[in-house]
């Protein structure tokens, strides 16, 4: 991505523990984005939001990953990896989301859910249908759109509870 980090360097972490601990204190945010966890060292993540959390206080704090993958099971293995200390933002769903909105009505809407975060780990899924990487004119263009945004909402049935969700400002359209 053109910003690559040593993430073997003692340094290196400890610039990044400091500049984590700075930002936490500094704004208080509920919960963080992590953008592109899957080109970082696997098991950086694990680490520094246990730190981060002990250090500001806040072991409730949020975190939610980007890891462009369509594979669920690679997703889950990320997770896994890092013993599910955060969230992923449900790429696979999206992925089915697009493929429903593209069947020319012949999805089995049944299958929706299959081989999905919010599936296999409802408590580590943040779902969406689109954002910033799919809308066109995007390196990964693999934008839902229309009725298939309408629908996006997951709910999770086997834990009675909607799961996190994340909205697409660029798709909300307002009236006139």
């Amino acid at each position: 991505m053109g910003c690559d980090l040593d993430m073997s360097n003692p340094s290196v972490r400890k610039e990044l523990d400091d500049w984590g601990r700075w930002y936490l204190n500094l704004i208080k945010p509920q919960g963080v984005r992590l953008d592109a966890v899957k080109h970082i060292e696997f098991t950086f993540f694990e680490d520094w939001l246990n730190q981060m959390r002990t250090d500001t206080n806040n072991p409730d704090l949020f975190a939610v990953g980007e890891y462009w993958n369509a594979d669920c099971g690679k997703l889950l293995h990320y997770l896994d990896v890092n013993n599910n200390c955060l969230s992923l933002f449900d790429v696979a769903l999206h992925f089915q989301f697009f493929n429903a909105g593209n069947a020319s009505g012949f999805f089995d809407m049944g299958s929706l859910l299959n081989n999905t975060i919010i599936s296999e780990r409802p408590m580590n899924a943040v779902t969406f249908v689109d954002n910033h990487d799919t809308q066109p004119g995007q390196g990964t263009f693999f934008f839902c759109g229309g009725m298939v945004q309408a629908a996006g909402v997951c709910r999770d049935p086997a834990a009675e509870r909607w799961t996190a969700l994340c909205l697409l400002w660029g798709s909300v359209r307002h009236p006139a």
